[in-house]
């Protein structure tokens, strides 16, 4: 069961990561409805290529990291990103999530 978690996780993190690498080549499908907009036309961000690509190696990074927690992959990873990996990444959403409320609401 785990494995296949990992695995459904994986292919999301992995379409995450190119929708973002498509977005940073210049790609504009479904660009529109994911920007927080201050009013009808203003957009609240409008972030570059090149933090854009950022966001696509990470959630590929995070798709990798998850099919090594959950054996898919036979590598070991260093003991401290073993432990504090997940929290890691919990954190990252948590903090995008407090950008997020406060762009739009703030």
């Amino acid at each position: 069961m785990n494995q296949a978690i990992g695995l459904l996780l994986f292919v999301v993190f992995l379409f995450l990561s190119g929708l973002h690498f498509y977005w940073g080549f210049g790609g504009r499908w479904a660009s529109q409805a994911v920007f927080p907009t201050k009013d009808e036309k203003t957009k609240a961000i409008r972030p570059g290529v090149g933090p854009t690509f950022v966001v696509a190696v990470g959630l590929l990074a995070i798709g990798l990291f998850i099919l090594l927690k959950t054996v898919l992959i036979k590598w070991s990873l260093p003991v401290w990103l073993d432990h504090y990996g997940l929290w890691f990444i919990a954190a990252l959403f948590l903090l995008r999530s407090i950008g997020d409320f406060r762009v739009c609401f703030g």
